[in-house]
């Protein structure tokens, strides 16, 4: 049965058993007078996020906003199937990528480029929200719950479109992909790098506008809440740039994508094995978060260094 589970003064977490496991961001409810949804998962996940909300205090009457920091399958997939089981939430997002929310129809041909034609047998459709219910929104935007707000940062890189949202009172951070990925078990950041506009440059800025703040508490979109934040924004920046170099070292030797995704397969276990000190048996990042990650890091990289070649 899903449920919130509290992870910061009046934040909670939506604990689901799901067969997609980690590949999936985290749905965060925030409440105020009103709540907002942060981050909705793939839509094949509404029901439990709904089936949560029931047993909140605010029931679905009581949800004001759903956020998602980006449209991702994983992170905003099922962002028109709550909107229409919440018909009194208004769907916050870049101003860039409010019509992808209207008309999704871009937004479906991009995602089966990176997950399939069979996407939603296993995600669930991408569905429409009328265009009066979406809010595009500015960098700075302060959406109001009613005794307490969430500010919308603008932290592209993984995403042009990439938001995060910072609620001041409790001084957390929602970095959604910003900072990358949380091994909450481990203690350990890793990078998320997407096709088709990872940015390098942007990804470097948003770690520096998120942490400008004065964040107490990140809350990773896969990894969920993580107090220590100096070691983890220390960690995205080191292993962002160390991920790059191996990529820019690797194509200046003439590798292949292939031979690229191997490279970054075999830095990132030997630096999980050092930063956790446990030896690499049984040690596979690679399936824990989605059974291509390295190939999309290698991808998104070396498309990112080709760019910056041709001007």
């Amino acid at each position: 049965m899903a449920h919130l589970v509290e992870i910061g003064p009046g934040i909670y977490q939506v604990d689901m058993q799901s067969e997609l496991g980690d590949t999936v961001s985290g749905v965060f409810l925030v409440e105020g007078e009103r709540a907002a949804l942060v981050e909705t998962g793939p839509a094949i996940l509404a029901p439990d996020v709904l089936e949560a909300v029931d047993g909140w205090r605010g029931g679905r009457r009581g949800v004001g906003y759903i956020i998602p920091t980006h449209l991702h399958l994983d992170h905003g997939g099922g962002t028109g199937a709550l909107a229409r089981e919440l018909p009194q939430a208004t769907v916050v997002v870049h101003y860039r990528s409010a019509h992808h929310v209207v008309d999704p129809s871009r937004l479906i041909a991009g995602t089966i480029q990176v997950w399939g034609e069979q996407y939603d047998q296993v995600y669930g459709p991408i569905l429409p929200v009328p265009q009066e219910r979406v809010l595009p929104a500015a960098d700075g935007e302060r959406v109001d719950l009613g005794g307490r707000e969430l500010q919308v940062v603008f932290a592209p890189g993984h995403a042009p479109h990439h938001i995060a949202l910072w609620e001041p009172q409790a001084r957390a951070m929602f970095c959604g992909e910003a900072l990358g990925t949380y091994l909450r078990d481990l203690g350990v950041v890793v990078p998320t790098v997407a096709l088709p506009f990872f940015d390098l440059e942007q990804a470097l800025d948003s770690v520096d506008r998120i942490l400008a703040l004065g964040p107490r508490l990140l809350v990773f979109s896969q990894g969920g809440a993580c107090p220590a934040v100096a070691d983890a924004a220390a960690q995205a920046r080191e292993v962002i740039l160390d991920t790059a170099s191996q990529v820019q070292e690797a194509m200046k030797q003439g590798l292949r994508e292939p031979e690229v995704s191997a490279r970054l397969k075999r830095y990132h276990q030997e630096r999980l094995v050092r930063l956790c000190g446990r030896s690499g048996d049984g040690f596979h990042l690679e399936g824990e978060l989605w059974p291509d990650y390295y190939d999309q890091m290698a991808a998104g990289m070396m498309a990112y260094f080709r760019r910056q070649e041709s001007g």
